[in-house]
């Protein structure tokens, strides 16, 4: 007969009996031939020595064993002499845990040789095996194993990097395969996931829409306070509109939020109090057409708004895009007088008794609401068609994590409040109407650089009706190329018109104000709030950057600047090229000086995490263009350079940044290109080594 493979699945003893070879649990034989119950085999591993054994202390099994099938019995006989251990130190608890695990071990191990289980049950079983054997030794206090996504164990010989990389990438994982409970595991994971909220509107419940309805969606912090979404203009014309706020952040950050919804109204400044309203069916264009037959000027006025807490949605255990969990929410809008508008949705979370239910347009709005975790490019794979025809609705700053190759460069610009004059004598007060533009620095506008919202929607801000201190609270999104936004003299123009209520008249422009994207240091435009001053101007044809824009800072103004009057906006950046602080353009443009390369390596020491991980691909690739010349030579601040690369590194490892290490792993396998630095960073390390022997220096060390 062929030799037939076989394992043993009970120990047997052979002295006494002339020939016999002993046996333990998942030996391996091979068989050569039998007699009755008796047979002459020969170990497969270890000692080829030759033996006559029972054969009801064997099992066949195929010859093609896979990878966890052979750790299962090495597992087995591993845990065999810790048994002896305890066996000894008398600890039972242990004893019974060892005979339950390695009596499944046999088992599965059966199983996985018999031929009897279809693909997804091997499968199934071999994670399941996996992760009991990993349960196992950590309570027994053995050590972990590094073993890829389908549970099998990384071998010796697949190198060092594959090794730490599977036990980084097993890291999070730990908590249930090493048996913690799975409440905490499961919170813990959850409160580092980024979170989407996904939102469609059913239908207004009850009222009916204005001739002309607009209808904001916008995320509200209570925390903060704030908005912390951009606006998502909702299209009434199609049927079933929804978006996705992507990269709302951690659970954490989710726990306060409230979905405000603002009406407007497109029509005239003052609505007739004789013209009837429309159904659904004559909703507006979101382009800015009338679909209801009005001519003459339009404008946006506003008429309601609710809040609706979104909190409870991120509670659930399961908002996966696998086991997606709906919610419906039916929100109640609420009116107020029109110089509140802008904060009506604190009045109403407040309960101030300044706002009351809405009379005019609808009443009620009915939404369903859905929360995905994870990240959006998964998310999107996942669920085509959910993602097919909707608009990204964006938050209001970075996601938790910047990916290496994301590129990203918007401002956002709200305008907060206005101050004005009320004009000729006979004017009460004025109607203004504010235009927002990005001019560069010839005065032409970079057309379509504003985006008013999510969706499109009207470009021009809310008028409200004879009002000289206006405040709208309406945010915006700037989108302009780098190199544009860079480019001297680019800058954000705004436009005051007075509208007036006759038909016949047209907008008058009343004046302007200007600000600049980049600051004379290279830096952009700062996070803040910007008051800035309103210049006097009627005549379009005038709106001439050269007239205003400062070359020198002793030039005179050209347009007479109004005393009294003021316009306060705020700007947030969001972008991956362009930076706020000075210490970092200067090591990012470090060509330009590099005599000041020793004090721009010290002021990045002192560069807070927050800043570096934002720009942390182009940070590490001008580290290592500081750190080596192209032939892997070492430079006169290779040593300085290695002790930033030391800190930044250091800042990654702190609990507030530990979402960030897949950034890490992501620049290293994709972005990396500095090839030969490898020899200095080996020398910077062996130095260090060199130290540890003194009792002196010893930080540089303990941050290595």
């Amino acid at each position: 007969m062929s030799p037939v493979s076989h394992v043993c699945i009970h120990p047997w003893s052979s002295q006494g009996i002339e020939g016999g070879l002993s046996l333990q649990v998942g030996e391996r034989l091979s068989l050569q031939r039998t007699e009755g119950e008796w047979g002459i085999a020969n170990r497969v591993k270890g000692e080829a020595n030759v033996g006559l054994v029972p054969l009801n202390h064997l099992f066949p099994v195929k010859d093609d064993w896979d990878l966890v099938a052979t750790e299962l019995g090495e597992v087995v006989r591993m845990w065999g002499q810790v048994y002896k251990q305890m066996y000894v130190m008398r600890d039972f608890g242990k004893l019974g845990l060892l005979e339950r695990a390695i009596s499944d071990m046999v088992w599965w191990r059966h199983q996985l040789g018999s031929d009897t289980l279809t693909q997804e049950e091997t499968k199934e079983l071999k994670k399941h095996a996996a992760n009991k054997i990993d349960a196992v030794n950590n309570k027994l206090g053995l050590e972990k194993v590094a073993r890829d996504e389908g549970g099998v164990r990384v071998q010796i010989g697949e190198g060092c990097v594959n090794i730490f990389n599977a036990y980084v990438k097993n890291k999070s994982a730990d908590s249930v395969k090493l048996g913690m409970p799975g409440k905490i595991s499961t919170e813990k994971r959850s409160s580092l996931l980024n979170h989407h909220l996904h939102l469609r509107l059913d239908e207004a419940v009850s009222g009916q829409w204005l001739d002309d309805t607009v209808l904001y969606c916008q995320l509200y912090s209570e925390r903060k306070p704030g908005f912390v979404s951009e606006r998502w203009c909702v299209p009434l014309i199609r049927k079933g509109p929804q978006t996705v706020f992507i990269d709302l952040g951690s659970l954490d950050q989710c726990l306060d939020l409230h979905l405000v919804v603002q009406v407007f109204r497109i029509g005239k400044i003052v609505q007739p109090e004789t013209q009837k309203t429309q159904e659904s069916s004559n909703r507006r264009s979101h382009s800015g057409r009338s679909l209801t037959g009005q001519v003459g000027p339009l404008h946006k006025r506003p008429v309601s708004a609710g809040v609706s807490p979104v909190a409870h949605l991120f509670h659930s255990d399961r908002h996966n895009s696998e086991n997606l969990q709906r919610s419906d929410i039916e929100l109640k809008l609420y009116s107020c007088d029109e110089k509140d508008f802008h904060q009506l949705h604190e009045l109403i979370l407040r309960n101030s008794g300044k706002s009351s239910f809405a009379t005019v347009g609808p009443s009620n709005i009915k939404f369903q609401l859905s929360v995905f975790s994870g990240l959006i490019e998964d998310i999107r794979d996942q669920n085509p068609l959910i993602f097919k025809e909707l608009s990204e609705t964006r938050r209001l700053g970075f996601p938790p994590v910047v990916m290496p190759g994301d590129i990203r460069n918007d401002l956002f610009l709200t305008l907060e409040r206005g101050q004005f004059e009320k004009g000729k004598p006979s004017i009460s007060a004025r109607n203004i109407e504010v235009k927002i533009g990005v001019f560069d620095k010839s005065g032409s506008e970079i057309v379509n650089s504003i985006i008013p919202a999510s969706g499109g929607g009207p470009v021009f801000p809310a008028i409200y009706y004879h009002n000289n201190s206006p405040s709208w609270g309406e945010t915006v999104r700037a989108e302009v190329a780098i190199d544009q936004f860079q480019a001297e003299g680019c800058h954000l123009r705004l436009e005051y018109r007075h509208c007036s209520v006759k038909e016949k008249q047209e907008k008058k422009l009343i004046g302007f104000s200007w600000i600049e994207l980049m600051q004379p240091d290279g830096t952009a435009i700062m996070d803040n709030l910007h008051e800035l001053p309103v210049y006097k101007c009627d005549a379009p044809e005038r709106l001439n950057p050269g007239l205003y824009l400062k070359t020198t800072p002793d030039q005179p103004d050209t347009f007479h600047r109004s005393p009294k009057e003021s316009v306060t906006i705020s700007t947030l950046l969001c972008s991956t090229k362009l930076t706020q602080n000075v210490d970092l353009m200067s090591l990012l443009n470090w060509r330009a000086t590099p005599d000041r390369i020793p004090d721009i390596l010290g002021c990045i020491m002192k560069t807070g995490g927050e800043e570096i991980v934002k720009f942390l691909q182009d940070v590490l690739d001008v580290l290592f263009s500081m750190f080596s010349t192209e032939d892997g030579n070492s430079t006169p601040h290779s040593g300085l350079v290695f002790h930033v690369l030391v800190h930044i590194l250091a800042i990654l490892q702190e609990p507030k940044y530990e979402n960030f290490q897949p950034v890490i792993d992501a620049y290293i396998q994709d972005h990396f290109a500095a090839a030969l630095v490898y020899k200095g960073l080996l020398s910077c390390v062996k130095h260090c080594a060199d130290m540890v022997p003194s009792t002196e220096r010893q930080d540089p060390i303990r941050k290595c």
